[in-house]
C-alpha cells in the first residue's frame, strides 16, 4: 500500500514529536525506578551509617564517664594512703583485745572475739573507743576523709574466721555501727575477694575500691574499703533514655552484670525497663537481647554489629527494626540504637510520588507539542502535494521525450517554499540543457558511429597480431624454463664436483699423515730388528765361551777319571792297606762319569742354543732388509701421493671456479626464465586488453546506433523527432 505524500508528511511529523515523548517516558521512568531504588539503598545505608556512629558514640560516653569516675577514684585512693601514710605504717598490735562483733543480717552472731587490732604508727584502730573520741585518730582520719571525698570508709582486719571493721563512716547494713561488722572468711563476695587484691566492685550508683594493707614483712593483714556515689553514670542513663535517632529511632541498653540474668535497663518501651530479659513478655525482642548479648562479647575493638528485628505493632501487625549494638565489657553494657524502617521507605514513596508527577506533565506537555506539530505538517504538507504533483507532470512528458512540453509547465510556475522555487528553476534549466544536447548528439551521433566502425576493424587486426605473439612469448618461455633446468643440473653437479675434490684432498692428506706414521713404524721396528740382532751376536760370543769351558770340563772329567782307575790300581797293589783309598777312587770315578754326562747334555744344549740364535740372527737380518724395503717403498709411496696433494690443491680452486661459473649462469639462466614468464604473462594480458578493447569498440557501436535510435524519440522545438 502506497503513501501520498501529505499522508507521509503528516505520519513523518508526529513520529518526530511522538517518539521523543515516549523515549523520554521511558527514559524518566526508567531513571525513576532506579533513582528510588539508588535512593532506598542511600536512605537506608546513611540510617544505618548514622546508628553506628551513634552506637559508638554511647560506647564512648560510657568509656568517658567510666574514666572519669576511674580518676575520681585514683585521686582519692592517693588521697586516703597519704591521709594512713601521715599516721604510720599498719601493723598488729602485740596484745589482742575484746571486740563485740556480729554478722549484719544474722542476729544471733553476735559475740565477743579476741583479736589482735590494726596499728598505723603507734595509733591503734579500736571500735571499743567512740568514733569522737579525741584518742582515735583512725576514726577521726576516716571521718575527715569522708567530709572530703564525699564517700564512705571502713578499716578491716584480717582474722581466722573473716574480716572484722574496726573504723567506719557510715552505718553497716543492719542499720547499726560499721565498727564490729563481720564479712565471713566462707563469703565470696566482691568486698572479701577484692580486699586483697586491690580491686574495685562497679555498681549501678556505687563505685566500691579495696585497698589491702600489708605488714612489714609483707602478710596482708587488713585493708581499707571506700565507696564512690556514681551520680555521672545515674546522668548517662538519664541522657539515653532522652536521646533520639532520627525521626523514630530510640536507645537500648542491656545490663549484664549478673552474667546469668540480664536486665533491660533502658528502653522505648517504658513498661520493659528494669524488667529481666528472661522476663520481657515480647518473646521476640527477648530472644534478640540474648542472641545481640553473645554476639556483641565477640565483636573487636569498634566493631559494630547490625541487624534486622521485626516487633508487634498492635491493630498494625509488625514492623521491621532497623537494630544497631555494641558491647561495654567494663559496665557489661549491650548499648544499642533502633530506628523504624518505615521511616526510610516513606522518603521512597515521597519520591516515586514526585517522578509520576514529573511523567504526567512530561506526557501533557508531548500531547500538545504533537497536536501543534500535526497542524503545521497538514499546512506545509498540502502546499507541497501541489508543487511536487506539478514537478510529477513535468517527469512524466520528460520520460516519454515531450521537451517542449514540459518546458511550457515550468515556464510560469512558482512556489512559496524557496527550496522548491529554485528546484523549479533547476528542472527548466535541465530540460533547455537537454534540449541543446539532443540537438548535438543528433548531429555528432552519425559521427561516432562511423568512428566506432573504423576502431572496430583495428582492434580486430590487433587481436589477431597479439596472439600470435603471446604464441611466441609462451615458446620462448618455456624453452627458457628448459635451460634453466639445465643450467641447474651442471650447477648441482659442479658444486657436487667441487665437493668431492675437496673431500678427496682432505682423504689423501690424512693418507700422506698415515704414510707418515707408518714410515716412523717401519724406522722403529728396523731399529728393534738391528738391536735384537746385536745381542743375538752377544749371546752367540757367550754361547761359543760356554762351549770352551764345557770342552774344559770334559777334559777334566778325563783325566779325573783316569787319575781314579790309576789309584784304583794302587789300592789293588796296597791289599788291605788300600781298601779305603779304592773306595775313594771309584766315588771319585763315578762322580768324573756323571761330570762327563753332564758336560756332554750341556753340549748338546748349548749346540742346540747356537743353532737356534744364529738361525734367529739370520731371520733377523732378512727381516731389516725386509723392513729397510718396505721403508723405501712407504716413502717413495708418500712421495707420490704428495704430489697427488698438489695437483688435487691445483685442480680444486679451478673447480670452484667453474662452479662459480656455472652458478653465475644458471643465475642468469633463472633470470632469463623469469623475463620470459614475465613477457608471456605481459603478452597474454596484452592480448586480453586488446580483447576487452575489441568488446568496447563492439559495445561503443552498437552503443552509438542505440543513442540514434534514443535521439529520435525526443520532441524538441524547432522540429519533430529525429530519424
Amino acid at each position: 500500500m502506497k503513501a501520498s505524500m501529505k499522508t507521509t508528511l503528516l505520519g513523518l511529523g508526529l513520529a518526530v514529536t511522538v517518539i521523543p515523548v515516549a523515549v523520554m517516558f521511558a527514559f524518566i521512568k526508567l531513571m525513576g525506578a532506579d533513582v528510588v531504588r539508588a535512593a532506598t539503598s542511600e536512605f537506608r545505608g546513611a540510617s544505618v551509617e548514622n546508628a553506628k556512629r551513634a552506637t559508638l558514640d554511647m560506647r564512648r560516653m560510657c568509656e568517658i564517664v567510666r574514666t572519669g569516675e576511674t580518676n575520681a577514684s585514683d585521686a582519692a585512693r592517693a588521697a586516703i594512703l597519704a591521709a594512713f601514710a601521715e599516721l604510720g605504717e599498719p601493723s598488729l598490735s602485740k596484745a589482742a583485745s575484746d571486740i563485740p562483733t556480729r554478722v549484719p543480717g544474722n542476729p544471733d552472731s553476735e559475740s565477743i572475739k579476741r583479736i589482735r587490732l590494726l596499728k598505723f604508727g603507734k595509733f591503734t584502730a579500736d571500735p571499743n573507743m567512740p568514733d569522737d573520741d579525741p584518742q582515735n585518730a583512725v576514726a577521726r582520719a576516716v571521718n575527715r576523709l569522708k567530709d572530703r571525698l564525699r564517700c564512705e570508709m571502713a578499716v578491716y582486719v584480717k582474722t581466722d574466721d573473716g574480716l572484722v571493721a574496726l573504723a567506719g563512716t557510715g552505718p553497716a547494713s543492719d542499720g547499726k555501727r560499721a565498727a564490729g561488722a563481720v564479712i565471713p572468711a566462707s563469703d565470696d563476695s566482691p568486698a572479701r575477694v577484692s580486699i586483697f587484691r586491690s580491686g574495685a566492685d562497679a555498681s549501678r550508683s556505687m563505685d566500691a575500691n579495696y585497698i589491702p594493707l600489708a605488714s612489714p614483712d609483707g602478710e596482708i593483714i587488713g585493708g581499707i574499703y571506700f565507696g564512690l556515689r556514681r551520680t555521672s553514670a545515674a546522668e548517662l542513663e538519664d541522657y539515653f533514655k532522652a536521646l533520639k535517632i532520627g525521626g523514630t529511632g530510640i536507645v537500648w541498653v542491656v545490663d549484664d552484670s549478673d552474667g546469668r540474668n540480664p536486665v533491660i535497663r533502658i528502653s522505648g518501651d517504658s513498661s520493659a525497663v528494669g524488667v529481666p530479659v528472661a522476663d520481657d513478655n515480647i518473646r521476640a525482642r527477648a530472644d534478640f537481647f540474648l542472641k545481640a548479648l553473645a554476639k556483641a562479647k565477640t565483636l573487636r575493638g569498634s566493631e559494630v554489629a547490625v541487624d534486622s528485628l521485626s516487633l508487634p505493632m498492635g491493630q498494625a501487625g509488625e514492623a521491621a527494626r532497623l537494630v544497631t549494638y555494641a558491647y561495654y565489657k567494663p559496665w557489661n553494657w549491650l548499648v544499642g540504637t533502633m530506628t523504624d524502617e518505615r521511616e526510610f521507605q516513606a522518603g521512597r514513596a515521597d519520591l516515586a510520588e514526585q517522578t509520576d508527577t514529573l511523567t504526567r506533565k512530561i506526557v501533557l506537555a508531548g500531547a500538545i507539542f504533537a497536536a501543534t506539530a500535526i497542524g503545521i505538517a497538514w499546512i506545509m504538507a498540502s502546499r507541497m502535494s501541489r508543487t511536487i504533483r506539478a514537478l510529477a507532470r513535468v517527469a512524466n512528458y520528460q520520460s516519454r521525450g515531450d521537451i517542449a512540453a514540459a518546458e511550457k509547465i515550468l515556464s510560469g510556475k512558482s512556489s512559496v517554499v524557496a527550496e522548491f522555487d529554485e528546484l523549479f528553476k533547476a528542472v527548466l534549466l535541465m530540460a533547455r540543457s537537454l534540449t541543446r544536447l539532443i540537438s548535438a548528439l543528433k548531429l555528432r551521433g552519425e559521427d561516432v558511429a562511423e568512428r566506432a566502425g573504423r576502431i572496430s576493424e583495428t582492434s580486430d587486426t590487433l587481436d589477431v597480431i597479439a596472439s600470435e605473439e603471446a604464441a611466441s612469448t609462451k615458446n620462448a618461455a618455456s624453452t627458457g624454463s628448459k635451460i634453466l633446468g639445465a643450467s641447474e643440473a651442471l650447477n648441482k653437479n659442479a658444486r657436487g664436483s667441487a665437493f668431492e675434490v675437496s673431500r678427496t684432498l682432505d682423504i689423501a692428506r690424512e693418507s700422506g699423515e698415515s704414510l707418515r706414521l707408518l714410515k716412523n713404524n717401519y724406522d722403529a721396528l728396523t731399529a728393534a730388528s738391528e738391536n735384537v740382532a746385536g745381542k743375538l751376536a752377544v749371546i752367540n760370543g757367550n754361547v761359543e765361551k760356554i762351549t770352551g769351558i764345557v770342552t774344559t770340563i770334559n777334559e777334566v772329567s778325563r783325566q779325573t777319571n783316569l787319575l781314579s782307575l790309576n789309584a784304583s790300581i794302587e789300592a789293588e797293589k796296597a791289599g788291605e792297606f788300600g781298601l779305603g783309598f779304592a773306595v775313594v777312587a771309584r766315588q771319585i770315578r763315578r762322580l768324573a762319569d756323571k761330570t762327563s754326562v753332564a758336560s756332554a747334555n750341556i753340549e748338546n744344549i748349548v749346540r742346540q742354543m747356537q743353532s737356534s740364535v744364529n738361525s734367529g740372527v739370520m731371520e733377523m737380518d732378512r727381516f731389516g732388509a725386509k723392513m729397510r724395503q718396505s721403508s723405501k717403498i712407504i716413502m717413495e709411496t708418500a712421495d707420490m701421493l704428495a704430489r697427488t696433494v698438489s695437483d688435487i690443491e691445483a685442480i680444486g680452486p679451478q673447480f670452484e671456479g667453474i662452479a662459480s661459473g656455472i652458478g653465475e649462469l644458471s643465475e642468469n639462466a633463472r633470470r632469463i626464465s623469469a623475463t620470459m614468464l614475465e613477457l608471456s604473462d605481459s603478452s597474454v594480458r596484452a592480448r586480453d586488453r586488446i580483447s576487452e578493447f575489441r568488446a568496447a569498440v563492439k559495445s561503443l557501436d552498437a552503443v552509438s546506433v542505440s543513442v540514434l535510435e534514443a535521439v529520435a524519440r525526443f520532441k524538441i522545438d524547432g522540429g519533430g523527432g529525429a530519424k
